[in-house]
């Protein structure tokens, strides 16, 4: 009994520095994009992607938002959900165009990123463009990232739940990042 434990544990520690040593053969950052169109207004868009608070009645991902002090004049806000506390900071914003979040330094989780979020008006309605710069610096994350995660899913998530707000249903398309 006690040997098979040993071989066991003596295995899975083989299969997660397998996992590891792979993990530190990919890239450690990323980009990734999602594209669709929004039948409303770059104006009517840009302001619901950035009424934080009121986002919670349209996004299923998250539990709260606390606003807390701006960092160097610009808004941060802390939002819960299913990866615990994500704190972010409004980086850039030109409305109706580009807003640019980040999630900022010290947060403990195993990802690093931003997202920007890209408005232009298309056919009596918005062309949304969302993209992503993500870092992930443990290799071991990278390899289970790579291994079971879709880079595109919560920004695909993210739109059609924007697009469900304003009472439409929205095709969210894998672009290219710009």
């Amino acid at each position: 009994m006690l040997r098979r434990l040993v071989l066991i544990v003596v295995l899975l520690g083989a299969l997660v520095g397998l996992a590891a040593v792979w993990g530190g053969t990919l890239p450690v950052g990323h980009r990734a994009a999602v594209s669709a169109h929004i039948s409303r207004t770059p104006d009517v868009v840009f302001d619901a992607l950035a009424d934080f608070q009121g986002s919670l009645a349209w996004r299923s991902d998250i539990t709260g938002i606390e606003r807390v002090a701006d960092r160097d004049g610009k808004p941060v806000w802390i939002e819960q959900g299913s990866h615990g506390p994500l704190p972010l900071e409004v980086t850039a914003s030109e409305p109706p165009h580009r807003l640019l979040l980040t999630i900022l330094p010290g947060a403990d989780l195993p990802f690093e990123g931003a997202w920007t979020f890209l408005l232009a008006p298309e056919a009596e309605g918005t062309r949304l463009t969302v993209v992503e710069e993500g870092r992930v610096p443990s290799p071991l994350f990278r390899a289970l990232g790579k291994l079971f995660f879709d880079e595109h899913a919560t920004m695909r998530t993210y739109v059609q739940e924007l697009g469900r707000h304003f009472g439409e249903v929205t095709v969210v398309a894998e672009v290219p990042a710009p």
